[in-house]
């Protein structure tokens, strides 16, 4: 990404903050910068392009370092699990004024490409907080993880409204932990825990499942191959592999032959294994149930 490109960003994250996004016009950011209308066109298509990408740009960096955290070495898994949630709660606060400006403007249930984004995103987290739950507490919490989850996501919401509305920010390294707490109190009490939600649901209709969820896996496997390429653990060459592959997911018809021969080079990697094996069995799924249909 050019410099110019960046300074355009920054300055319309900016604007879109302070005047919301209908308000501000592509005169505003380009004022903002000192350069012509021709210039943003040298990097955007609309204004809207811009957002889009100004989202991207912020999903990436919210879980970059949440994705990456390892603590201290043989640090218990539920030490993990709040330092990913501090991390994220960080993230949050930090782009809170950002997200309150999207929920007005662009609110759930329309249709535009905002907040089908957003919707997206949302689908991504909930994903990523399943499989975290899962890592930290074990398989036992698989009939239930959607649920614990939600209830994650429902803790996180209401201290972040409420620090937004009528409270200084409390100290997020001791909120992590009390959350951390509150659920280990509930999957130590769970033997007669019924689960409300199947599997993957992630607040849609239905259940995450199919493409959508493919498509989830991969943008999560395209967050950590740049972070591992960014921090010299991976060669360029890996990361434009995972970029063509998570591009023919996003295709309207995939092509089989190219996405297995993409995954087939990334599975050498074995720092990518965890990633690749899950991208795998949901791909191996889908189109065995393409197939059958």
């Amino acid at each position: 990404m050019t410099e110019r490109k960046d300074e355009l960003l920054d300055a319309a994250l900016q604007l879109f903050v302070q005047q919301g996004f209908h308000s501000t016009s592509i005169q505003h950011i380009t004022a903002a910068c000192g350069i012509s209308k021709g210039g943003f066109y040298k990097h955007f298509d609309s204004k809207e392009a811009m957002l889009l990408e100004l989202l991207r740009k912020v999903h990436e960096n919210m879980l970059h370092e949440a994705e990456n955290y390892q603590g201290k070495q043989h640090e218990p898994e539920l030490k993990r699990l709040e330092g990913k949630i501090r991390i994220e709660l960080e993230k949050f606060t930090e782009y809170r004024p950002l997200f309150q400006m999207l929920f007005t403007e662009f609110p759930p249930h329309t249709e535009n490409k905002i907040s089908n984004y957003l919707n997206r995103m949302r689908r991504f987290f909930q994903e990523w907080h399943e499989q975290s739950l899962l890592e930290a507490f074990g398989p036992r919490v698989r009939p239930y993880v959607s649920d614990l989850a939600v209830i994650l996501e429902g803790i996180m919401h209401s201290y972040l409204t409420l620090m937004t509305w009528h409270a200084p920010t409390l100290p997020l390294n001791q909120l992590s932990a009390f959350i951390v707490e509150r659920l280990h109190s509930i999957v130590k009490d769970d033997s007669d825990l019924q689960a409300q939600l199947p599997r993957g649901w992630a607040g849609g209709d239905e259940p995450v499942q199919g493409m959508e969820s493919i498509r989830c896996e991969a943008e999560a496997l395209l967050l950590f191959v740049k972070s591992r390429y960014s921090q010299g653990d991976l060669p360029e060459k890996t990361l434009q592999t995972t970029d063509m592959l998570h591009k023919e997911f996003k295709a309207d018809i995939p092509r089989e032959f190219l996405i297995d021969a993409l995954l087939h080079q990334l599975q050498h990697h074995a720092v990518l294994h965890t990633h690749t094996q899950k991208l795998s069995v949901k791909w191996s799924a889908w189109k065995g149930e393409k197939h059958v249909l």
